[in-house]
């Protein structure tokens, strides 16, 4: 019983991480994106992200600017 919550735990975790590296690269894509002028909507569509996301990222392009 107790052999399988572990089991479980572990499981979860991978998961969570495998997609908090996805989530990243998505990120990363848009910012790609957003630097070679690419529109909002044609974003969106490649990575999936929210256009909050998107707006988030392209803020964090313009602060790396400065």
């Amino acid at each position: 019983m107790l052999e399988n919550a572990i089991r479980e735990e572990k499981r979860k975790i991978r998961e969570d991480g495998w997609k908090d590296g996805k989530s990243v690269g998505k990120v990363e894509v848009a910012k790609l994106m957003l630097r070679n002028g690419e529109p909002l909507e044609k974003i969106k569509l490649y990575t999936g992200l929210s256009e909050e996301q998107i707006c988030e990222a392209q803020k964090e392009l313009q602060a790396q600017a400065n």
